[in-house]
């Protein structure tokens, strides 16, 4: 199997939706290689508990990445923002943001939450010339819409 050229170690992840047992997976997975993880969530207080345990295996295991949980309702551009600004400045950076709202997703509403952040990701990834957007979905929908030049530049 060929191994692949994006390395996980020392990587910023950025999660945004509600606690799922994917969204476990997925962060056990980063924090075993090395990644940092900021979960991004309404409900933080539900979050903490996972992140704490998260945080836990880190003592065990020295080499595995860390974790926060950053309550944020994102309601406007300037509350993503402020989202990513936070997890940048708690672990240096962002490098891939992941969507697990697996729900459908409107990108011509201005106030989805999505669509809201990804315009500040893609707007802090340009700055940095580099990151990875990922959408975790049940549907075709999406891939309709960001293959529309007019919904996602």
């Amino acid at each position: 199997m060929a191994e692949s050229s994006f390395k996980l170690n020392d990587k910023t992840i950025l999660i945004y939706g509600p606690i799922h047992p994917i969204v476990h997976s997925l962060a056990g997975r980063f924090i075993e290689e090395g990644s940092d993880v900021a979960l991004i969530d309404p409900t933080a207080n539900e979050s903490s508990r996972f992140i704490n345990n998260l945080m836990d295996m880190r003592q065990i295991h020295p080499h595995y990445g860390r974790s926060a949980a950053l309550e944020f309702h994102i309601t406007d551009r300037e509350v993503a923002k402020e989202a990513i600004s936070r997890a940048a400045e708690l672990f240096g950076s962002v490098d891939v943001f992941i969507d697990v709202s697996l729900g459908a997703r409107d990108f011509t509403d201005n106030t989805e939450p999505t669509k809201l952040f990804t315009e500040e990701v893609l707007h802090f990834f340009q700055g940095r010339r580099k990151g990875r957007i990922i959408y975790l979905t049940y549907s075709n929908d999406l891939l309709r819409v960001t293959n529309d030049k007019k919904s996602i530049k």
